[in-house]
């Protein structure tokens, strides 16, 4: 992770996303990458070995001050998904077609152009990451309000529930996803808003099959198991959001960022 980081910008190179369709620096993967530096500093700590703790610590310290630099923007006040996004040629002469900041370079062969945009400003559920597991941000934080209502607003499914991945998202007709209706769930939780985590929670569950197994996605139109079902990571999640509304997730609540 230490030796992934751009020197240009301070974050992760650029990668595949969490939900492994969009090829940038993504804000997620900036997270991930706060939250294992931190916790190598915490087993360089234990093992005795202070420079390695103290340089981990402070590259952590570097990767959280570009998130709230360069991934946040300032005129939607929320994080982007995303910078230095690698677009198709259609999505790039469309961006250029509207104003944002694009350009081209080529492949390590040159023998094909790569296009590329300056920001993904697609709200993205993957930015509870930034408070829930990595720590980046407080669940009070004035940045964790702004997930939470850029969140709400956007990607919030208005005919069964739910929430969806991220703006645009496609993928099996777009549903919305158990995992990412879960995750807002826990930052509720988190934040001690009780009401709001249980609802989610128990939405959850019922769109469970007849056996109690949960899906990847929920039907967008009637509700009910969409896609993939039963998928280990949905029921991690349940587990996950049940310790939160009892208070019980390990190393919860926050007593330092």
């Amino acid at each position: 992770m230490f030796h992934s980081l751009s020197p240009a910008n301070n974050l992760p190179q650029p990668s595949f996303d969490l939900w492994e369709d969009n090829y940038c620096q993504s804000t997620y993967a900036a997270a991930a990458t706060y939250g294992g530096l931190k916790a190598a500093t915490l087993l360089a700590k234990n093992k005795g070995e202070l420079d390695k703790a103290n340089l981990w610590w402070e590259a952590a310290a570097k990767v959280k001050k570009a998130i709230l630099t360069r991934q946040w923007e300032a005129k939607t006040k929320c994080f982007l998904r995303g910078i230095n996004r690698r677009i198709s040629a259609n999505e790039y002469h469309w961006h250029k077609e509207q104003g944002y900041q694009v350009w081209s370079t080529t492949d390590p062969l040159e023998l094909y152009p790569v296009y590329w945009a300056e920001q993904d400003r697609r709200i993205d559920a993957a930015l509870a990451g930034l408070v829930f597991p990595f720590r980046v941000l407080k669940p009070t934080d004035f940045w964790t309000n702004r997930i939470i209502q850029a969140i709400e607003k956007f990607l919030t499914n208005v005919q069964v529930g739910g929430i969806h991945r991220y703006q645009g998202d496609v993928y099996a007709g777009g549903n919305p996803w158990v995992i990412t209706t879960l995750w807002l769930s826990i930052i509720y939780a988190l934040r001690g808003e009780k009401e709001k985590a249980l609802s989610l929670y128990q939405w959850a569950i019922k769109n469970a099959n007849s056996l109690g197994l949960l899906p990847e996605q929920v039907d967008r139109r009637v509700g009910g198991p969409a896609w993939v079902i039963p998928l280990g990571w949905s029921h991690a999640m349940l587990v996950l959001a049940h310790l939160a509304l009892g208070n019980r997730l390990r190393g919860y609540p926050l007593t330092e960022n």
